[in-house]
């Protein structure tokens, strides 16, 4: 197969279908002998609601900046599915995705003609990416979990020389557990005997970690975001330092505007720390300087000028993207607008209020992402207007919201095909105002290949 033949039968293996046992990622796995050649490389596996990508950037660049060959698994994809599976930093080509699909795809069709059924999307991409980590012979992983992490696929390997868990919040819950406390013991699941954990210290969720770690006998290392201390922010980043086991005078730097990315960047320091640091020492300089160079898309990503796309999808993300958000949003001088879409099995409603009520937009385009699962555009609007009776939902028209008698009521618009409403937002946004898009990765993945599409002068 071709590259586009390829990515299309990746899209067509059901996604969303009841999880597969590990024991068939396992079988796949050993099938294509990527359990014995999985010995040498040190795996970090990293879990958690929100943040987990993040993370695993951090970490992958300070990798990198220690001289070390690096392979970095993420999910899910925004454009192309070869982001999930990045060599050095860098994307595999085409020819290289090709050639690894090949060789899992052989092994899926052996898997199914002996009746053992064919692999989930997770799973075959999973083993893709391991085919190419082996293939370019690195030394460090640095895997993210789908989804979950106890029968998440990614927890098929057993020797992990780190574990990190992020934040938790309550998301999946038809999967993880109806409580922070229930999904806490799932995302715990990559806990290994006698492999240390980084993890986020919080109130309720911290304790099952904790017991967890304890029962494997293994080490634990929380972060605090008390900690922290902001030293100065601005759009462009910002500078902090936070009481670790060596030093609270060190100052790090977060290329990224948002706050939450602090937690995510003192994960991936404390994971450095546990890995690297002798006692007493602080960690390099280049780490430092890896850190502050590190971005990763679709995370307060300024895609142009005072345009950003964030990819908080959950309500705990929305909610982290709030955080420390108005004095971001304060240094504009003009309008501050909203581009929402969501999927249906997320709590779009109480996203959409939280944006609401902590944005304060002055603008709002409700927009539907493509597909089954997206919310239709009259319930998205349903959520605080009314629609005029002389306007269609397809053609970008005004709609008056519930509180329009209050003179600071935002203005309210509704565009079935986003990239219509990308370029309405575009076209009504002046140089002071600041537009956010958020409320789903598919959403983000959408506006960043229109960007793509369009002719560098238009960007």
């Amino acid at each position: 197969m071709n590259y586009k033949e390829a990515v299309e039968y990746l899209y067509d293996i059901p996604k969303f279908t009841k999880k597969a046992p590990l024991k068939q990622t396992e079988d796949y796995f050993a099938l294509l002998g990527i359990d014995t050649m999985m010995q040498k490389p040190k795996i970090i596996h990293v879990a958690g609601t929100n943040g987990k990508g993040s993370v695993c950037a951090y970490i992958e660049a300070m990798l990198r900046a220690d001289g070390k060959e690096t392979g970095l698994f993420t999910s899910p994809h925004l454009v192309k599915p070869e982001e999930r599976i990045r060599i050095n930093g860098a994307m595999i080509s085409e020819e290289e995705f090709t050639a690894c699909f090949e060789e899992a795809y052989h092994a899926a069709k052996k898997m199914e003609s002996d009746g053992q059924g064919h692999p989930t999307f997770f799973s075959f991409i999973l083993a893709m990416g391991m085919l190419a980590f082996i293939k370019n012979k690195v030394e460090y992983i640095v895997l993210e979990t789908g989804l979950g992490g106890r029968l998440d696929g990614t927890n098929v390997f057993a020797h992990p020389c780190l574990t990190v868990i992020t934040s938790i919040g309550l998301d999946h819950t038809e999967y993880l557990g109806t409580t922070r406390e229930e999904i806490a013991a799932e995302k715990a699941g990559i806990i290994k005997a006698g492999v240390p954990v980084v993890f986020v210290e919080d109130k309720v969720t911290a304790p099952v970690i904790r017991a967890c770690a304890e029962e494997m006998g293994s080490f634990c290392q929380s972060v605090d975001k008390s900690a922290v201390k902001i030293i100065k922010k601005n759009r462009k980043g910002i500078d902090f330092s936070f009481g670790n086991r060596y030093d609270d005078t060190v100052i790090w730097h977060v290329p990224f505007a948002a706050e939450y990315q602090i937690e995510n960047a003192m994960l991936a320091i404390s994971a450095m720390e546990v890995l690297f640091a002798e006692d007493g020492k602080q960690l390099p300089k280049s780490f430092r300087d890896a850190l502050a160079r590190t971005t990763w898309e679709g995370r307060m990503e300024e895609i142009a000028d005072g345009i950003y796309l964030d990819g908080g999808h959950n309500l705990p993300g929305i909610e982290a993207l709030l955080s420390g958000m108005d004095t971001f949003a304060d240094s504009w001088t003009g309008k501050k607008m909203l581009l929402f879409s969501a999927v249906k099995e997320k709590n779009y409603r109480d996203m959409a209020h939280k944006l609401i009520d902590g944005f304060h937009p002055d603008v709002i385009i409700f927009t539907e992402i493509p597909g089954e699962r997206k919310v239709p555009l009259n319930e998205l609007m349903a959520l605080m207007c009314k629609k005029n009776d002389h306007d269609e939902h397809a053609d970008c028209g005004n709609y008056e919201p519930e509180d329009a008698d209050e003179p600071n009521g935002p203005e309210v618009f509704g565009c079935e095909d986003v990239a219509d409403a990308y370029e309405f937002a575009k076209m009504i946004k002046r140089d002071e105002d600041l537009l956010l898009c958020t409320g789903s990765l598919y959403l983000v993945g959408a506006i960043k290949a229109l960007e793509m599409e369009a002719p560098e002068g238009d960007r």
